[in-house]
């Protein structure tokens, strides 16, 4: 090889070397966003697939607590109706209301029904009916008290419903059965 072949050579390369650096340049750039492009799309389609997957769970979860809520309410209705009948009678003076064992069981199983369906205002509402009722053995239907207390009980039972809102008052509930 001589002297100026190898000039000749030099030169070659020496003036190439930008176009090959360019080539190289380019290569490089397609290549890390090739990379970013696959790695963006396996990323998105992940969290897509996570995503998703979170959706359902919160889907089902959400699914559950509504039929966990429907029997709570069931049961709420339930006790209320209980309630309602007990002593319905007595209040429309279709009868007496004794204390007796199978109404201090009534007591019970209301009262802890209540504690887990039932607001705090118509659980205290209900204490109060049940401790006045319990404090005497023989009720009539001229007591007044009981009526206010079942009044009241009422009222807070309407409001567990919805009507939180309520212009209604226990003297309402009242006179809706009441003809005195």
């Amino acid at each position: 090889m001589t002297f100026e072949m190898f000039k000749k050579m030099f030169e070659y390369i020496l003036y190439s070397l930008p176009i090959w650096i360019l080539i190289l340049a380019v290569a490089i750039y397609v290549f890390r966003k090739a990379i970013a492009y696959t790695m963006r799309s396996f990323f998105d389609k992940q969290m897509e697939k996570n995503l998703e997957t979170f959706k359902n769970s919160l889907l089902k979860d959400l699914e559950l607590l509504k039929i966990v809520k429907d029997k709570a309410e069931q049961q709420k209705v339930e006790a209320y109706n209980k309630i309602i009948s007990t002593y319905g009678d007595y209040i429309t003076g279709v009868k007496q209301l004794k204390v007796t064992p199978d109404l201090k069981k009534f007591h019970y199983d209301t009262g802890v029904k209540l504690f887990f369906y039932a607001s705090d205002e118509t659980i205290r509402a209900y204490l109060n009916l049940r401790e006045y009722i319990d404090s005497k053995t023989i009720h009539t239907k001229d007591d007044k008290e009981v009526v206010r207390l079942y009044s009241e009980v009422m009222l807070s039972m309407r409001k567990d419903f919805g009507h939180i809102d309520t212009k209604c008052n226990s003297e309402d509930f009242t006179k809706l059965f009441i003809k005195d």
